[in-house]
């Protein structure tokens, strides 16, 4: 586990070495249309959607796999999109993206299917095992980011990579909000959330320390330090 920054401590852990679902296919979208169909289960989407791409690409059987680089359609309430496949890993190359997909998955939380008794994010909350977050500007990870994120239960890995710069500490979140998190989230076994910086004037404390040890028990060795330079003390095993 790795979070960015504390302002008496500074958290970061080895990886277990599980490893995303296999991909064995892929494809980036082009101006002229989609290259691959039903069998496509890894995507990169490197342009702007469409809502009837999307539509498209939700509904294909086998995709596992979303690396998404743009922000999505502008929809109304009447134009949200259909069921979301179960993906296992979903990816966001841009804050910025990340913010409003997740604004998106909010609006679709109390949303109804056409499909009786599924809820358009009820697939990909219960398969969704990896969720990336990284790009540029780096992410600012506060409640606004942290919110929609616990709504996937299931994940066991979460890596927000946020750096943070000389006159500013990216990590925003304090000790209650680390804890809603964790408790949020008890299938976790690789945290990240952004690295270690100088700053060091976050609200967080050792004392997050504790719920993450309650509610995250599969998560590996913890190493941590109380000097904002960053030389690492003994690890502890929990």
């Amino acid at each position: 586990m790795r979070l960015g920054c504390a302002s008496s401590t500074r958290i970061i852990s080895r990886s277990l070495g599980r490893t995303p679902a296999t991909i064995s296919a892929s494809m980036r979208p082009l101006a002229g249309g989609f290259l691959r169909g039903p069998s496509l289960t890894h995507l990169t989407s490197g342009i702007p959607l469409s809502g009837s791409a999307v539509d498209h690409l939700i509904q294909l059987p086998h995709l596992r796999t979303w690396t998404i680089e743009r922000s999505p359609p502008n929809y109304t309430d009447s134009s949200l999109p259909l069921v979301f496949p179960p993906l296992a890993q979903l990816a966001f190359r841009t804050s910025g993206a990340a913010r409003e997909w997740f604004s998106l998955f909010q609006r679709l939380e109390g949303h109804v299917s056409a499909t009786p008794g599924v809820t358009p994010l009820a697939r990909v909350k219960g398969s969704l095992g990896y969720l990336d977050i990284r790009g540029h500007p780096s992410p600012i990870i506060n409640t606004s980011l942290t919110s929609p994120i616990r709504m996937f239960r299931n994940l066991f890995r979460l890596d927000v990579r946020a750096d943070c710069h000389e006159d500013r500490c990216n990590f925003k979140l304090n000790n209650d909000e680390v804890a809603n998190l964790a408790m949020a989230l008890p299938q976790l076994e690789n945290l990240r959330l952004g690295f270690p910086c100088q700053q060091n004037t976050c609200a967080t404390t050792a004392a997050c320390l504790l719920p993450i040890s309650v509610y995250c028990v599969r998560l590996p060795n913890w190493r941590f330090t109380s000097t904002p330079q960053g030389s690492w003390a003994t690890s502890r095993t929990f």
